[in-house]
């Protein structure tokens, strides 16, 4: 009898990793009808519904993105900021979802206005600062119409942040700790402040990352200190950081 010939080696199976990101692709695609704003109107008729369906869609690209065959995984760093806007649409919209319709969707239009107004502001401030002819929305009024647009705004959200059961605006972890999530605000906020903010330690793991394979940190131990070296320098060209 023929030996039984050995299967041809062929690709690697998928890794569980990316057998989620088939997943993923597949409950977007279903969803996909679901996941749909009508028009404007709907926006200021239901917020929060609106905010719902916004926030299952971008959960569904992350986990489309992270888990991606074109995703290298030593990339990881750079979708943690996603990862921290995603646990807070959870913990946030898990908490106005026990909140009275009327009151939870004043608040979110009041929410809107506020970060409208602050957004005018401060994009009137740069640019009159950096490039005072570039054209930009409010441009036109003056430093007291904004500064009154904008206190109007908080105030209304003061007031609005009432039927929620709040004396002021309210902060992410004080919803988390009325919804019982206080463990992970806390987690993933530490988790990503460590990317998204200044931090040496972070910026120091980047030793080990493969990807930075031109511009790569190397620790050399007989020194006592860390070297940056550019692999497109020539080989004695290094910028000392420590020592």
């Amino acid at each position: 009898m023929k030996k039984a010939s050995r299967k041809k080696r062929g690709k690697s199976k998928p890794t569980a990793s990316r057998g989620i990101g088939v997943i993923i692709s597949n409950i977007h695609r279903k969803l996909s009808g679901v996941l749909v704003v009508r028009d404007g109107d709907d926006i200021m008729r239901d917020p929060f519904t609106c905010c719902l369906k916004a926030a299952v869609a971008k959960c569904l690209d992350f986990n489309r993105v992270a888990h991606s065959k074109k995703h290298p995984l030593d990339e990881g760093y750079l979708l943690v900021s996603g990862l921290r806007g995603i646990s807070e649409d959870l913990i946030v919209l898990r908490f106005l979802a026990q909140i009275p319709k009327k009151q939870r969707n004043e608040y979110l239009i009041a929410l809107l206005q506020r970060n409208l107004a602050d957004g005018v502001a401060v994009q009137v401030k740069f640019f009159k600062a950096n490039n005072s002819t570039q054209p930009v929305v409010g441009a036109e009024s003056s430093d007291d119409e904004i500064l009154s647009r904008v206190k109007g705004a908080r105030d209304n959200l003061i007031v609005a942040s009432k039927g929620l059961g709040f004396a002021g605006v309210p902060t992410v972890a004080s919803m988390a700790r009325a919804v019982g999530l206080p463990a992970t605000y806390d987690f993933i906020y530490f988790l990503t402040s460590n990317f998204v903010h200044f931090n040496p330690g972070a910026l120091m793991r980047m030793v080990a990352c493969t990807r930075f394979r031109r511009h790569r940190v190397r620790c050399f131990d007989g020194t006592g200190g860390v070297s940056w070296r550019d692999g497109s320098l020539r080989g004695s060209s290094s910028l000392r950081l420590f020592g």
